[in-house]
């Protein structure tokens, strides 16, 4: 992985030498997004290579095991046990998509993302395959949830299925055909099976209350929910891109409104 990333890392830096500094004004606060997207090198870098990112999955998984069989020891009498996983940064990694990204002076699109998707070429994110074969070996159902739409289906599947992923057929995979809300897909799961554990990087991967990051850039719901978070959900870390960046992005389009900063 770090020898693809190397000229990417050279083309990067002569991509940072051409870029001044900028100051975000009121006229240029429609671009404010993309600004973020295309300045996202040392996250995007960091997230890549760092074996420090690596660790903290490997640790994550150990510990989401450790959830896992406590929580399965825990169940109701009969109930047919589930674990719920994101795809995207919390099973497959796809920082050579963002580092193309970046490279190429663009920000996420659609069809470029497709192109990715359709590849099946991203690699499991340390930790991520070890739990789901033992969530298998266990007899846990295993569910991929994300929002990736259903037109990237085979692509999606195609990758689960090369990497040695358990349980990646069809109807184990619930992807996106409408809204963005992963609340009714997970009733799937619910309806049928004991939700043992659930894992993602985005808190809206647990529920989809946390889209909204105001106020207090949704520290408050984090509090409310904190105890349900530390016994059946597990965090992964994700600094590219998610739904934290939307309070920054909120402030450089009406920086006099909206303070940076959650309040006290």
């Amino acid at each position: 992985m770090l020898k693809n990333f190397l000229p990417l890392l050279a083309l990067l830096g002569l991509l940072a030498c051409k870029t001044a500094p900028q100051t975000t004004t009121p006229e240029s606060a429609a671009s404010a997004p993309a600004t973020i997207h295309l300045h996202n090198v040392k996250a995007t870098a960091y997230y890549h290579s760092a074996i420090e990112n690596k660790w903290v999955y490997t640790q994550l998984y150990e510990l989401a095991t450790q959830k896992l069989l406590r929580n399965l020891a825990n169940m109701p009498s009969g109930a047919s046990p589930a674990v719920i996983l994101d795809i995207d940064e919390t099973v497959l990694d796809n920082s050579p998509y963002e580092l193309e990204n970046i490279a190429n002076g663009r920000t996420y699109q659609l069809e470029t993302w497709k192109a990715w998707t359709a590849k099946g070429s991203a690699a499991a994110l340390p930790g991520a395959l070890e739990f789901c074969k033992t969530a298998d070996s266990l007899g846990v159902q295993v569910f991929y949830l994300s929002n990736r739409e259903v037109d990237e289906l085979d692509g999606t599947l195609q990758n689960l299925e090369n990497l040695g992923f358990p349980q990646a057929v069809p109807n184990h995979l619930l992807l996106k055909d409408g809204p963005s809300d992963k609340s009714p897909r997970r009733k799937i799961v619910s309806d049928r099976h004991y939700v043992a554990l659930l894992l993602g990087d985005n808190l809206r991967d647990f529920m989809d209350d946390f889209k909204t990051r105001t106020p207090n850039f949704g520290a408050s719901l984090l509090e409310t929910h904190a105890d349900t978070l530390r016994s059946h959900f597990v965090l992964f870390p994700n600094p590219m891109y998610g739904e934290w960046e939307k309070p920054i992005e909120t402030y450089l389009k009406r920086p006099s409104e909206t303070p940076l900063a959650p309040q006290k």
